[in-house]
């Protein structure tokens, strides 16, 4: 089966692309844009210099700092002399790139550093810990009575007493200690993270989620055998807009409603000879083709109805409608053979009554809410979070601010959904 590509204009990009080309093992560009999320770390160096001040460290608290040693602040110009510490860290790590913005530090470690750890999350923060301890300790002469110690702790938190780093060095994946079960750390980028690394850009976010859920999809065995088509052609038509699809859906149906949508997308599964209508009744022709046009139809869905309210609080009320009413008019599975219609509801009811207004933002791939949809729930949020005017509780611009920031630091995370589909390109000429 060979596909065309879109942009988000609805104008062709790439044609003529092999599914052999999606497949992770083959498509290098694909591995290496999953690499800079697994060995990127990251600190604000003036986060790091006031709380050094003040002393308050190794909290974990989500919201603030509840752990306050008096009497053991350490007062260090780390921003007077940042220059002097990316030299030491340059000397020690040997990264591949070290980049500063605005008091920001991002290092970027070698391939070679991931290679070698089993555990590919932990390792990078845990190493750079060690490298940025003894920068510091070297440029301002630190010895075990000048505070030290609170370098480590400001850096990493309770760790090791607490099961994972809680400190100031960020990495974007989450430890495996503090996620929902084996395999989701691609997964446990919020929401909110992967629309402000993209730049609230609708088909980037939607491309960058998608490249997530896919990287966590093969790594866990999701996509392995009998699902290996289905989540290639989910990431082909919901993620990158392949032949067109989801833009059309959009175009015929930007003044309609979710109903609309729906015939709609069953409409083009006839036509296009994925189902059959059988005197009223409808017949699967090849199942992961019509999961992929259906998700296509819940993105486009997604798109019209918080694009309309310029909010995304509807979001998992058009999901779980979408979904229902596919099934209702049809009687074949939704997306995802029910999971995403599931997880909707569910995450409804978290973030309408027991949250109380966490919305679409604050969930993670990994939550124990949607973690029973795999890739096909994450980009639609993603992409209503773009619309998003400011109704959430918590926005990208706020809990997010400095993923805007390593956007800048990063260049392969901009204009992410031309990379992947030039990626796709480059492998079907290789």
């Amino acid at each position: 089966m060979r596909l065309d590509f879109y942009d988000e204009n609805g104008k062709l990009i790439v044609e003529d692309i092999p599914m052999t080309s999606l497949d992770l093992k083959s498509n290098k560009a694909l591995r290496n844009m999953l690499g800079t999320f697994r060995r990127t770390i990251f600190i604000d160096l003036n986060a790091l210099e006031s709380t050094l001040r003040e002393g308050t460290v190794g909290g974990e608290m989500i919201v603030g700092n509840e752990c306050k040693i008096l009497g053991a602040g350490v007062d260090l110009p780390i921003i007077e002399n940042k220059e002097i510490i990316v030299e030491k860290l340059r000397e020690y790590l040997e990264p591949e790139e070290i980049v500063t913005i605005d008091g920001l530090l991002v290092i970027k470690l070698p391939f070679s550093d991931i290679e070698i750890a089993c555990d590919s999350v932990s390792s990078p923060i845990l190493k750079t810990s060690v490298a940025l301890t003894q920068s510091i300790a070297e440029c301002f002469d630190l010895d075990i009575f000048d505070g030290i110690d609170m370098v480590k702790t400001a850096l990493l938190g309770r760790y090791p007493q607490s099961v994972s780093p809680t400190g100031l060095l960020k990495s974007f994946l989450k430890v495996p200690t503090k996620i929902e079960g084996l395999s989701s750390s691609y997964r446990s980028l919020s929401v909110n993270d992967i629309v402000a690394l993209s730049g609230k850009k609708v088909f980037d976010s939607i491309s960058l989620a998608w490249l997530l859920e896919y990287g966590s999809a093969y790594e866990c065995g999701y996509s392995v055998g009998w699902y290996k088509r289905l989540y290639q052609l989910g990431f082909a038509f919901q993620g990158l807009n392949a032949n067109n699809l989801t833009y059309e859906l959009i175009r015929e149906c930007r003044n309609g409603t979710v109903h609309d949508v729906v015939e709609l997308v069953v409409q083009k599964a006839v036509n296009d000879g994925i189902i059959e209508n059988r005197e009223g009744q409808y017949r699967i022709k090849d199942l992961p083709l019509w999961n992929a046009y259906a998700a296509s139809g819940q993105l486009a869905a997604t798109i019209i109805g918080s694009g309309a309210i310029r909010s995304a609080q509807n979001a998992g009320s058009i999901i779980s409608s979408y979904n229902d009413l596919l099934q209702i008019f049809t009687g074949l599975p939704s997306v995802e053979f029910g999971r995403v219609m599931g997880s909707a509801i569910f995450m409804n009811w978290l973030s309408h009554s027991i949250y109380g207004g966490g919305g679409a933002g604050v969930f993670s791939g990994e939550h124990v809410s949607v973690k029973g949809s795999r890739g096909f729930l994450i980009p639609c949020l993603c992409a209503a979070m773009c619309f998003d005017v400011g109704t959430q509780l918590f926005v990208p611009d706020t809990v997010s601010k400095i993923m805007f920031k390593l956007r800048k630091a990063l260049p392969e995370l901009s204009d992410i959904h031309r990379k992947i589909v030039y990626s796709l390109e480059g492998e079907k000429n290789e």
